[in-house]
């Protein structure tokens, strides 16, 4: 299995991960890696435990915000979609009404 070394700070953390992976597990802890820098630059007395933590609880906050995005756009969708069927519905209801009163007049 690759390992993957990650040195975030002063640590280095060897990642192990799926054959073919590497590129993208480096993608991801380079991005973990520049939000605990970040963090760091503005809270230069917190421990690297406690920056962990905090670059954790920002990109689960990020993930949510992200699938509730994705959830309302599925909802988006469904909407329309029901409205497509509705003026579909109503098309049809005017085309029977018109040829009922050609027949008719």
């Amino acid at each position: 299995m690759p390992l993957v070394e990650v040195r975030i700070k002063k640590d280095t953390h060897q990642i192990a991960c799926a054959e073919g992976e590497e590129a993208k597990v480096t993608l991801l802890a380079n991005k973990l890696k520049d939000k605990i820098e970040k963090l760091s630059a503005s809270f230069p007395s917190a421990t690297d435990k406690t920056l962990y933590l905090m670059a954790s609880l920002m990109v689960i906050d990020e993930m949510e915000e992200s699938e509730g995005l994705v959830d309302s756009k599925a909802k988006e969708e469904t909407a329309l979609k029901v409205m497509d069927e509705v003026f579909e519905r109503i098309e049809k209801l005017v085309h029977k009404l018109e040829s009922a009163t050609n027949v008719i007049g």
